[in-house]
């Protein structure tokens, strides 16, 4: 550093790991930051209201060994017993020894502000991220032995930014209130593929097993997280069939993989959470809120446990009043008569914006004066709780399989 108003720092090291290949192991890794505090000089540095002004960035190669120790090696477990006097073993992982290792070069620039005697204060972090060989497990026939196994798949980038917010609104003898504000906007999408993630793709797409769910799909240019099914246009009140819109703009009843879309993203605009502190004499309110929009999600509860209830059993009560039933009928869900499994469609893609209070606590703290004549010397009551208020587009399904259960702690706290 320099005079209090430049810094910059160097690291640099080799990293090896016997999680990967053995030509495989080592890795060079590093990184570079600069920065500058502007709130020193000549410029800014009698501004009384400034407290802090600071802008930086950085770059780097970072590595993950997050995940099985064992997956660049063939491993086998002896079996109980003797099958015609041999001892048999089976695969715990099937091993490849041409792992690499995963790594993320990491851009980032930020700004770091205090003003009014730090009342308020803000943190912004813009980062944009390339990871390389993506670690992803295969999945192979069962009859192989082993169901899965790891290879490195192409090139994912991550870039957004985050900020984080906090005031201090009221500052007074007996009342103080602080508010902060978090959240975070990332942008995901797949930079390159393997030839063995095209033919998984291509796999995966001709399944017809599981179609109530959007099934994952990698493809170069979108999102790890973007749901693809086939462009729905609802149910046709003729005769309660669902209408799809093929590729070349044609209306039919018959669902093809091959007229999938990207009809939404997991992944949200914006989340994070919000936060306030309030403290009245010896009163303390704490509440922590949780936000997410502009995101969407595959409501594979609608296909599973409505449209694919069946009407003759227990069920959900919109399995006997909306689904189709005579000509006529304009309704979300189809036929109440047809059983057959509901394919994946837009149908079931609906915006995932809420709003949580995922956390609220209320506390006392008695007067010490009081408490020294009893001889203790604190006392302090606590009701604590979570999750009492939520809202969503999505509507939060509950049912016997899925429970949900409020919380509520009584604390007291006695010191003598």
């Amino acid at each position: 550093s320099y005079d209090n108003r430049y810094f910059a720092d160097f690291s640099g090291r080799i990293d090896g790991s016997s999680k990967y290949g053995k030509d495989k192991r080592f890795a060079p890794l590093w990184s570079v930051g600069v920065g500058w505090n502007l709130n020193n000089e000549s410029f800014l540095k009698n501004a009384a209201w400034l407290s802090r002004l600071t802008v930086r960035g950085s770059i780097g190669l970072t590595g993950n060994q997050n995940f099985d120790p064992y997956v660049a090696r063939t491993t086998l477990e002896y079996k109980d017993g003797f099958y015609y006097q041999s001892l048999g073993a089976s695969f715990i992982t099937y091993g490849n020894d041409k792992l690499e290792w995963q790594r993320s070069q990491k851009r980032n620039i930020g700004l770091d502000l205090e003003v009014m005697q730090r009342r308020l204060t803000v943190r912004f972090d813009y980062y944009n991220d390339l990871t390389s060989g993506l670690l992803l497990p295969v999945s192979v026939a069962p009859s192989l032995g082993f169901s899965s196994y790891t290879e490195n798949f192409g090139e994912q980038r991550n870039k957004g930014y985050e900020f984080d917010l906090n005031a201090v609104i009221i500052r007074k003898k007996n009342f103080d209130w602080a508010v902060n504000i978090s959240g975070t906007h990332n942008e995901n999408s797949i930079e390159k593929i393997s030839n063995a993630l095209r033919a998984l793709n291509d796999e995966s797409n001709a399944l017809e097993t599981d179609q109530t769910k959007a099934i994952a799909m990698y493809e170069e240019g979108e999102s790890l997280n973007a749901i693809k099914v086939v462009r729905s246009l609802g149910i046709n009140p003729a005769n309660g069939k669902e209408l799809y819109l093929t590729r070349e703009g044609k209306i039919t009843e018959e669902w093809d993989y091959r007229d999938k879309i990207v009809a939404g993203c997991t992944d949200a605009k914006l989340e994070g959470n919000i936060g306030t502190n309030v403290i009245w004499k010896n009163f303390s309110l704490n509440l922590l809120f949780n936000y997410s929009f502009g995101g969407q999600v595959y409501n594979s509860t609608l296909a599973e446990r409505v449209e694919g209830a069946d009407p003759t059993t227990n069920a959900d009560k919109r399995v006997l009043g909306e689904r189709w039933q005579k000509v006529g009928d304009y309704t979300f869900y189809k036929d109440i008569a047809d059983r057959t499994v509901s394919k994946a469609s837009s149908r079931f893609v609906q915006d995932n914006n809420y709003l949580e209070l995922s956390n609220i606590s209320i506390s006392y703290r008695f007067a010490p004066e009081l408490l020294r004549k009893v001889g203790v010397s604190a006392l302090r009551l606590g009701l604590n709780s979570s999750n009492l208020f939520y809202v969503s587009t999505v509507k939060r399904e509950r049912g016997i399989e899925y429970p949900f259960a409020r919380q509520f702690t009584f604390s007291l706290n006695l010191n003598f």
